[in-house]
């Protein structure tokens, strides 16, 4: 059986663990579950744990972007430089071949220094003559499952939830 610890999380109090993380310069904690010191409370419980999978954990450095200008790159008709905005402040040059890229879209963008599944490291790097400094990324990209009749061909369209 697969269960979500957010799921059990509602009924149980679980172990966390605060995790450092430095994205543009900045420090940022994050609390996440402690797998396997839960594994070993299940396990004793009588419950036995198989496998742990925890999304997300083979990268850093990914953060929630909004394009704030999407143009035609000028030397590729499938390309566009989008400007995005990673921070307060911050704006970056990213060249990007999704075909739903456009202004106003929240993203995923992994930021240089990133590891993504697979094994990809984002560099700095010139696309037909023009700089790019990061990645705007599908689940896919991100080893995230996809969602049927969500997921399309090209980058993670987030949804604003106003709180």
């Amino acid at each position: 059986m697969i269960v979500s610890l957010n799921f059990i999380e509602k009924f149980l109090t679980l172990p966390k663990l605060n995790k450092e993380y430095f994205v543009n310069e900045q420090k940022i904690i994050r609390s996440q579950f402690d797998v396997d010191v839960i594994a070993n409370i299940l396990t004793k419980q009588g419950f036995e744990v198989e496998s742990a999978v925890v999304r997300g954990a083979d990268f850093d450095h990914v953060v929630v972007g909004q394009i704030t200008n999407a143009a035609p790159h000028p030397q590729s008709a499938k390309l566009q430089v989008c400007d995005v905005q990673v921070g307060k402040g911050k704006v970056l040059k990213i060249v990007c071949g999704a075909a739903n890229a456009r202004t106003q879209l929240f993203v995923a963008v992994a930021l240089v220094g990133a590891k993504l599944s697979g094994g990809l490291d984002i560099k700095p790097t010139q696309i037909r003559g023009v700089e790019s400094h990061g990645m705007l990324c599908s689940r896919e990209e991100l080893g995230l499952p996809l969602v049927e009749g969500v997921d399309g061909d090209g980058i993670w369209e987030l949804e604003v939830v106003a709180q």
